[in-house]
């Protein structure tokens, strides 16, 4: 305290007269000048050097200096959270050890007020269950969390006043996604070719970025009566994933610079932790190689391998050719040992190498079945799967609610982020966690206590056994990668739908239509958007049903509804408000579960979807009479050989059951207003809709036709054209970032390649100084 009240009470004025202390910005890195020779190319250089020679600065809206002592006396009144008071034992040896580690020192609690910009924030303790040992046994794991989001009544919390705009662009989210991509590329080009992957992880990776002084005074935490300010990036604020992110962003193009420079020899040059790596742990090779489903998106062929970087853990993926197995993991570990300072033996504080070695030896090892991200990936067999450990301590749990059919606030929150975790791969079954999530944000919206636990309704318990007893074992045992990437469509449909009936047909030319009973008409007249989502289940239920589908179908269901084509997609329905729709999803999901399909679906101008419109409409005429009328109509949409068949018996029992529980409903909802963007009631485009490229997907119709049906639509090319046309119109719309699901660029350490931004305007990167954007 009085070295601080020497410097005038500030944290950076002490680190700014100390430059070769270990709190000088930088003191986990190499220097500098060496750094610079070989990231000065790099897009985030300039950001690094910032980092390196003043500390991490966060951009924050400043508060007044009587709100933020105000604010501090209400936290050292209130305290830690619970969590911490629970675990005070693991609690104080936590913070043992950041003392001892030079990442915070203690200060007297009260004297954090007279610190320039001083800001306490409370802390808690998560425990975690891990199952790192062989026989499956948990070991309890305690973390301390910095709750800098917590309000008090005066002021604002640090996120609160966080200027998100001001953070650097990261694109880790898509890590995953990029990688899976990789995969199957690397199939469809080498079907029988071994595909290896393995991960290696920073060391404490947070902590090994200084924060500027200013900023560490607004990180201070409380542990006693005494106020710890951090000076490292702190477990618990909004800026410090992509703090540390340009970093290890630039760590990881670092390494793939390498798997593809020619000059680079691993014998030679190499990380001194390159010889502790085992051989490649390889799959059986009687098992067969599973073939890889076309890609709608397009990925340079790159047969030295992939390595890509999801915060602090680094993951690598090589095809088995040439010397590949021999750079991979160690290009990665070069990587890491080139960008941090090496330990030295006279170090003047306990500090460890910046590389998990504990994890590199239990997931450094190249194998054909490696765990990435949480889930378990097999490149032979081309599937994703929740790792056994994972599934049994889940199922557990889930085993648990279903017994005493009650909850807490806590594991409720717990169970639906798991869930939502499993879901992805399969997104189709988030439609079954709707109910269990309304819980949830009920119990937030109300009030209540989190500290009772609640009972579930018998619904809700019916959800969660479903999840138990179909969904986790299914995902468990492992899905294809096919229906998680990026797929070339493989079957097109169109559908229609009104209060009089329904209708649709597909690419091969099979079609159906189906007229409702004039005694369910008053029980839909209001219901024209869960219709037009019924016709479209019900034009893929047809195909599956008559054979006419293989496994792992990518769908294209095109349809000039936007409610019912972003309902193929995502629908949480609170089934008291709309019974009818959470009855057709749930049926929906189950049709695609069971025939092991995945779909992608498009709004379309009414105007270009008069073939389904006729279908669903004109009753007047018979199935013969509207075949020869299509028939003799000049499109493209239908082969020559289109024709309608009846509606498969089981579909026209579930279809009556679902009328007549929408006649069960006593009360119907107020009418709804059509909205800009959608249809009008007879399925034509009102004047005021916007264009298509607002919705779901492309639109491959521009022209303006006249409102007549079966009008001649717009020549079209082969299907094959057709999708080539459209597919990077699709994927755009899918993300905000698209491209940055399966493609990360090369050269980014050299500078031969500028790096991609995001323009707002477009939906495809653009290279900075280009006024045209850019192809993938």
């Amino acid at each position: 305290m009085e070295v601080l009240k020497a410097h005038g009470n500030s944290i950076q004025n002490l680190i700014t007269t100390h430059p070769t202390s270990f709190l000088n910005p930088g003191s986990e890195f190499r220097p500098e000048e060496l750094l610079e020779r070989l990231f000065m190319h790099h897009h985030n250089w300039l950001l690094i050097q910032k980092s390196l020679t003043r500390g991490s600065v966060w951009p924050l809206r400043e508060i007044p200096n009587e709100e933020r002592i105000k604010k501090n006396i209400e936290f050292i009144a209130r305290g830690n959270h619970k969590s911490a008071l629970k675990y005070q034992e693991e609690f104080i040896k936590i913070i043992k050890a950041e003392i001892e580690r030079g990442w915070m020192f203690p200060l007297p609690l009260h004297y954090v007020n007279t610190l320039t910009h001083g800001e306490l924030a409370p802390v808690g303790i998560d425990d975690k269950v891990w199952a790192d040992f062989p026989d499956g046994s948990k070991k309890i794991k305690h973390r301390l969390t910095h709750d800098q989001s917590f309000e008090a009544s005066v002021g604002t919390s640090v996120n609160g006043r966080v200027i998100k705009e001001k953070l650097a662009p990261l694109i880790y989210g898509g890590c995953l996604s990029r990688l899976l991509h990789y995969i199957v590329d690397l199939r469809l080009r080498h079907p029988t070719v071994k595909i290896l992957g393995a991960k290696s992880d920073f060391k404490a990776a947070y902590r090994r970025v200084s924060l500027h002084g200013d900023i560490a005074e607004k990180c201070a935490i409380m542990c006693n009566e005494f106020a710890l300010p951090s000076v490292r990036l702190t477990f618990g604020g909004s800026p410090c994933p992509p703090e540390f992110c340009i970093y290890s962003e630039m760590c990881v193009d670092l390494a793939n610079d390498l798997l593809h420079c020619p000059e680079w020899i691993p014998i030679e040059i190499a990380s001194p932790h390159a010889s502790t790596l085992p051989e490649p742990k390889l799959l059986d090779p009687s098992l067969h190689f599973k073939s890889a489903r076309p890609l709608d998106v397009v990925l340079d062929p790159d047969d030295f391998g992939k390595a890509d970087i999801f915060i602090d853990d680094g993951m690598v993926i090589v095809p088995d050719i040439n010397d590949n197995r021999h750079r991979a993991v160690q290009a990665l570990l070069l990587a890491i040992h080139t960008l941090c300072r090496p330990l030295d033996i006279n170090e003047p504080i306990k500090r460890e190498d910046c590389l998990s070695l504990g994890k590199l030896a239990e997931e450094g090892q190249l194998a054909e079945c490696f765990t990435l991200l949480g889930w378990e990936i097999n490149t032979r067999n081309l599937s994703i799967a929740l790792p056994k450990k994972k599934f049994k301590r889940w199922d557990s749990d889930l085993g648990n609610i279903l017994v005493r059919k009650k909850v807490s606030y806590a594991l409720l929150e717990s169970t639906v982020g798991r869930l939502n975790h499993a879901a992805t791969a399969c997104p189709i079954m988030r439609y079954f966690l709707s109910r269990i999530r309304l819980i949830l944000s009920d119990w937030d919206i109300s009030g209540k206590t989190k500290r009772v636990e609640r009972y579930l309704s018998s619904q809700v318990l019916e959800d969660i056994k479903l999840w138990r007893e179909s969904f986790l074992p299914v995902i468990s045992r492992g899905l294809s990668l096919n229906l998680i990437t990026y797929r070339r469509p493989s079957f097109l449909c169109w559908s229609d739908a009104c209060p009089e009936g329904m209708g649709g047909f597909d690419h091969l030319g099979v079609a159906w239509r189906f007229k409702i009973p004039d005694t369910y008409r008053d029980a839909v007249q209001n219901r024209n958007n869960c219709l037009e989502f019924l016709a479209s289940i019900i034009t893929i239920w047809q195909a599956i049903l008559q054979g006419r589908t293989t496994p792992e179908e990518c769908f294209l269901s095109l349809g000039d509804n936007s409610s019912s084509v972003g309902w193929l997609h995502k629908a949480s329905v609170d089934p008291s408000k709309n019974l009818p729709l959470f009855l057709a999803s749930r049926k929906f999901a189950q049709i695609m579960l069971s025939s092991n399909s995945c779909i992608y679906s498009q709004h379309i101008p009414g105007v270009s979807n008069n073939i389904a419109d006729a279908l669903s409409r004109r009753f007047d005429l018979n199935d013969e009479e509207l075949t020869q009328l299509i028939n003799c109509s000049p499109n493209t949409q239908v082969q020559c050989s289109y024709k309608i068949y009846p509606v498969h018996p089981d579909i026209d029992s579930w279809m009556t059951y679902w009328l007549q529980r929408c006649k069960e409903i006593k009360v119907l909802q107020k009418t709804q207003k059509i909205k800009r963007i959608e249809c009008g009631e007879d399925g034509w485009i009102i004047p005021n809709q916007l264009d298509s490229h607002m919705t779901y997907g492309w639109n491959h119709c521009n022209r303006n036709s006249e409102l007549t049906c079966l009008e001649p639509l717009p020549q079209q090319s082969a299907e094959e054209n057709f999708l080539d046309r459209t597919r990077s119109a699709w994927l755009h719309q899918q993300s905000k970032r698209p491209w940055q699901n399966w493609v990360r660029s090369l050269g980014q350490t050299w500078g031969t390649t500028p790096h991609m931004e995001q323009d707002p305007s477009l939906s495809i990167p653009y290279l900075p100084g280009s006024s045209k954007a850019c192809e993938i």
